[in-house]
């Protein structure tokens, strides 16, 4: 179980430093300053900048949430097995 805990932990590190590859922080703050522009009243008046944004915006807006949800799902299973590990060991030694 401890090596299961070890793997995931080890799968955390490189999906964390995968998102500094892609300079994840970077495409959040991209991302913030598109929605903002998105919200100009101006914003649909040039059909072909506004299309460009908005495309650019979901293509952003999908890698963030992909990243972001694998490591969460990485952080639940982890705790999960931790958790089990626990009780596993709770029910294993009975004080």
């Amino acid at each position: 179980m401890q090596e299961l805990i070890t793997e995931y932990k080890e799968l955390a590190a490189r999906v964390t430093h995968l998102s500094k590859k892609l300079d994840l922080e970077n495409k959040k703050i991209t991302i913030r300053h598109l929605e903002a522009e998105t919200m100009k009243p101006d914003f649909w008046d040039n059909n072909e900048h506004a299309r460009k944004v908005s495309q650019e915006l979901a293509e952003l807006q999908k890698e963030v949430e992909l990243l972001e949800s694998i490591q969460n799902k990485i952080t639940e299973n982890t705790s999960f097995i931790e958790l089990a590990k626990r009780e596993h060991e709770d029910v294993s030694d009975p004080e």
